[in-house]
């Protein structure tokens, strides 16, 4: 837009400082760039039909999420777009007004092709699912329903009403739709802010988290959460500490609290005898785990055995426990509970103890639940 006005001279340095930007954004983010996957110009002639379905299926993604219908639903964004693009672009001294509105179009379209180019091999249930890509595909249709806004304001006053009606009536449903949308977005987001948030405290405390099977695979991994690559992420935070955007938290106290309760260990209950189990079996524990009232409470809970002062595995802080709330007279611990199940491949063999511990930010402390699991992981023969 900005390139289109002005004199020759002046479009000249425009034009030059734009590809300056995009040659210095180019740079940054070629910056330890190392792709695991290149994508090959004769796969995407190989499946065409598989291309274009994601393509759509990403420009239909914000208004409905189901395979199919969505990419039918971008088939119809795309050819809209493509029409206003026609309309407008014939005459385009003419429409200075809808010139920004083409620009963003444009972008959004540019953009969901990068993305169809470098993802199009995770299929189209990857541009429905992933809601990051979102943004750019709701630009598009802003810019549509201000292009059709000025596309119906240039007809002649004979047919001008009619297409005001067709206009109205299709704004008010892409509206409609999208709020609809936003409520289920915002309603997942509410459900998914604890397991965040447990990714949040876990990139903080990644010094201390083992290289485990569990949180390397397992779905209930606070890493996992962050992104399924957990080396990626270890790699990162050590990157982000190192220039200072982050700063991991360090020489932490272990602290085996006997005066302040801080939760329970509560099953398995092993006080009498250990508990036998065979390598590769699959062990349960569970308990409740607080902090102090005028404390933020935790998101998470961590796992070690023996003397280790590392940990093997999570457990998030939010299951049910009104029976804690009223026993302790407050409402913070409505959600006290935790629970987790996980391979015995993530513990040695022969006798061992399983401790469950919470970090306590204020002191810099992990404090340990009072009991404990005394478990025996016997070698498989």
């Amino acid at each position: 837009m900005v390139a289109l006005e002005g004199n020759v001279a002046q479009k000249r340095k425009t034009l030059i400082v734009w590809m300056l930007l995009f040659v210095a954004t180019c740079a940054i983010y070629s910056i330890d760039y190392h792709p695991s996957r290149k994508t090959s110009i004769i796969s995407l002639l190989n499946k065409p039909l598989v291309v274009i379905d994601y393509f759509l299926s990403l420009l239909g993604s914000p208004i409905i999420r189901l395979s199919g219908i969505s990419s039918l639903v971008g088939l119809l964004i795309f050819a809209s777009c493509l029409f206003f693009a026609f309309h407008f672009g014939k005459k385009i001294r003419e429409h200075s007004e809808a010139i920004p509105w083409l620009s963003i179009g444009l972008f959004s379209v540019l953009s969901a092709l990068v993305i169809t180019l470098g993802r199009w091999e995770f299929g189209a249930i990857q541009a429905i699912e992933s809601s990051r890509y979102t943004t750019n595909s709701i630009l598009l249709l802003i810019a549509l329903v201000q292009l059709g806004q000025l596309f119906v304001r240039g007809k002649s006053a004979d047919i001008k009403h009619n297409y005001k009606v067709v206009y109205r009536v299709f704004a008010g449903v892409l509206i409609g739709i999208i709020i609809v949308n936003s409520g289920q977005a915002i309603a997942q987001s509410v459900s998914a802010l604890p397991y965040k948030q447990g990714g949040q405290d876990c990139l903080a405390l990644i010094s201390y988290l083992e290289p485990s099977n569990f949180f390397n695979n397992s779905p209930e991994s606070c890493l996992r959460v962050l992104t399924k690559k957990t080396w990626l992420v270890r790699e990162g935070a050590v990157i982000l500490d190192k220039i200072g955007w982050r700063k991991s938290a360090k020489n932490i106290e272990f602290i085996d609290n006997k005066e302040a309760v801080f939760g329970y260990f509560d099953n398995p209950q092993t006080s009498q005898k250990p508990l036998k189990l065979k390598k590769n079996a699959t062990v349960k524990v569970a308990g409740w785990a607080a902090l102090p009232e005028n404390l933020q409470q935790p998101n998470i809970l961590l796992l070690s055995y023996g003397n280790q002062k590392t940990f093997f595995a999570n457990a998030y802080v939010n299951l049910d426990s009104g029976d804690i709330a009223q026993t302790l007279k407050s409402q913070v611990y409505s959600n006290a509970r935790w629970a987790i199940a996980f391979s015995t491949n993530n513990l040695p063999i022969g006798q061992t103890e399983i401790k469950a511990w919470v970090y306590n930010p204020v002191d810099n402390q992990f404090v340990q639940l009072r009991g404990g699991a005394k478990v025996t992981v016997e070698d498989e023969e």
